[in-house]
């Protein structure tokens, strides 16, 4: 649950830290931010499959 948000975050941030070192080595401003958009995107994806998943748990729990 929150475990798992929290190394989806951690992704998150390796990866923006990733476009930014790529950013200084030259990689157009433009690019970068199509890049953390597009990590952005996948995060939320991610935490919201992640939320889908704990409600039906807990509605599996709740119904035992």
């Amino acid at each position: 649950g929150e475990n798992t948000k929290v190394a989806i975050r951690n992704i998150r941030k390796e990866a923006n830290e990733d476009i930014k070192k790529l950013q200084k080595d030259g990689l157009p401003e433009d690019m970068a931010k199509d890049g953390e958009d597009r990590v952005q995107k996948l995060t939320d994806k991610f935490i919201a499959e992640v939320d889908k998943h704990l409600a039906v748990k807990e509605q599996e729990i709740m119904t035992v």
